[in-house]
């Protein structure tokens, strides 16, 4: 029968390795270049997001559209901030079909100035939307994190 099939949660995760910055400018930098700007990867294609709302000094409330303002498709939402450690947000409203939606950003130091950051969502997909839903997270998160690792602005150093 369509429509009687269980609601199943997965979840996602991508990461990549940022040289010459600590979790705390990490996440600076992507919320600058990923939240903000779209700046690398495929998100160069596209003008920067709107910014509905600006949240509170962490982003905490933050709303933002996308892919840009003049096509309003989703609004994600920051939902929590935990500075140098983790980004939570969810999808506020749009095409995306999720019956459920949280991604997560973490920062974790890896010595030598490193940060791992680990790129994850859990989800509760429509019914058949899995595998589609997958391949796009995957191709969104990959070249995401690909931009930032290009993108993100080192500290320079004193001479």
């Amino acid at each position: 029968m369509v429509g009687t099939e269980a609601r199943r949660r997965v979840r996602w995760e991508y990461k990549t390795k940022v040289r010459g910055l600590n979790p705390e400018e990490t996440q600076k930098e992507f919320t600058r270049i990923q939240w903000r700007q779209f700046d690398g990867g495929i998100f160069s294609l596209f003008p920067p997001p709107g910014i509905k709302e600006e949240g509170d000094a962490n982003g905490v409330g933050c709303v933002r559209i996308v892919p840009f303002e003049q096509l309003p498709i989703m609004e994600e939402e920051i939902l929590d901030v935990t500075p140098g450690e983790e980004i939570v947000y969810t999808v506020n409203k749009g095409p995306f079909p999720v019956y459920y939606h949280r991604g997560y950003v973490t920062f974790e130091p890896t010595g030598s100035n490193s940060t791992l950051v680990k790129w994850a969502v859990e989800v509760e997909p429509y019914p058949y939307c899995e595998t589609i839903l997958k391949y796009l997270v995957m191709w969104i998160f990959t070249s995401g994190l690909q931009g930032l690792k290009n993108g993100a602005r080192k500290p320079k150093k004193d001479n």
